[in-house]
C-alpha cells in the first residue's frame, strides 16, 4: 500500500511539471525592451523570428516577470525579494514550483559599483556566477566552476548607447548547464533596475 501511495505521489509530481508549456530558445537570440509599455516588457527573437515575451507585472510592490512562449502560454514566473546585502530573484515554473534563483550582489570596485549575479538551483546550490565588464557596453559573462575548472557558458551584452529601449544580445556557449528560464530573467531585471535608478536620479534634479 505504501509503495502504491509513493508511486501515485511521484506520478502526480511528474504530471505537475509536465503540465507547464515549454519555450524553444536557440543558442543565440535577442531580448528587446518594448517601447511605451507599462513596466519592462521584452520581446525574445532570433533572426527576426519571434520566440516569446517577458512581461513585467506593475501592480506589485516589487517587480515580477512572467515568461511566455510563442503561443502566449505562461512558461515561468520570477519575483524579486529585497535584502540588505542585495536582491534575490526567485524563478518558478507555471505551477509555482521553484526552478532556481538568481542572487544579485552590488559590489564596489576602486572606481565604481558593479553588479554580480550568482545562479542557484532549487536546492540553493550555486551552479554559476557572472563577471561584468562595462567599458563601452554592459556585458555579463556567466561562468560555471566544476572540478576546479572555470568555464564560460553564457554571455549577455547590451550596447552602451540604446535609443529609447534596451537591446540585449544573448549567447549560450554551453547548453544544458542552467535552465534557460532562469537566465532570460537577468536582462529583464537588470533593465528594470536601471530604469528605476534613472527615475530616482531624475526626481532628485
Amino acid at each position: 500500500m505504501k509503495g502504491l501511495l509513493a508511486l501515485l505521489t511521484f506520478a502526480t509530481t511528474l504530471s505537475a511539471f509536465a503540465a507547464c508549456p515549454s519555450i524553444e530558445l536557440p543558442t543565440q537570440f535577442k531580448a528587446r525592451e518594448q517601447w511605451a509599455s507599462l513596466g519592462v516588457d521584452m520581446d525574445l527573437s532570433a533572426n527576426k523570428t519571434r520566440l516569446g515575451e517577458i512581461e513585467e507585472r506593475v501592480v506589485r510592490l516589487t517587480p515580477t516577470f512572467d515568461l511566455y512562449n510563442i503561443d502566449g502560454k505562461k512558461v515561468a514566473h520570477a519575483r524579486k525579494k529585497l535584502f540588505s546585502w542585495g536582491t534575490t530573484i526567485e524563478v518558478s515554473d507555471c505551477e509555482g514550483n521553484l526552478i532556481g534563483k538568481v542572487k544579485e550582489n552590488i559590489l564596489r570596485s576602486i572606481w565604481d559599483f558593479y553588479t554580480r549575479y550568482e545562479i542557484l538551483d532549487a536546492n540553493d546550490n550555486v551552479i554559476a556566477a557572472t563577471e561584468k565588464m562595462e567599458f563601452f557596453s554592459t556585458e555579463f559573462k556567466v561562468f560555471t566552476h566544476k572540478d576546479k575548472k572555470k568555464e564560460e557558458i553564457m554571455r549577455m551584452t547590451r550596447p552602451m548607447i540604446n535609443v529609447l529601449v534596451d537591446n540585449w544580445n544573448i549567447k549560450i556557449l554551453k547548453e544544458g548547464v542552467i535552465d534557460p528560464r532562469i537566465l532570460v530573467m537577468i536582462p529583464a531585471f537588470k533593465t528594470s533596475s536601471d530604469n528605476e535608478q534613472r527615475e530616482k536620479e531624475e526626481k532628485k534634479k
